[in-house]
């Protein structure tokens, strides 16, 4: 006996577009040497269009801060600690 396979397909609509969202971001940095050292910090705030932080498909406002210390030894070898 001969069985007979039936294949069904259905189409699917796939759309697809531009769905980013508007951030503002605002930062600085500054360096100063103290002796031996390099002090440098950086920082960034990030606003987005979630201000509650509810929407879990939207990236939450965040602030960024980065510090660090660097020393250079003997004019050649720079040590750099964030």
């Amino acid at each position: 006996m001969r069985t007979r396979s039936r294949i069904e397909t259905r189409r699917t609509r796939l759309r697809y577009g531009s769905a980013g969202q508007k951030n503002s971001v605002v930062g600085a940095d500054a360096a100063v040497p103290v002796g031996r050292f390099g002090l440098r910090g950086e920082v960034a705030y990030t606003r987005t269009q979630d201000h509650d932080g509810t929407d879990p498909l939207t990236k939450n406002r965040n602030l960024f801060v980065v510090l660090g210390i660097e020393r250079t030894f003997e004019g050649e070898l720079n040590i750099n600690a964030q």
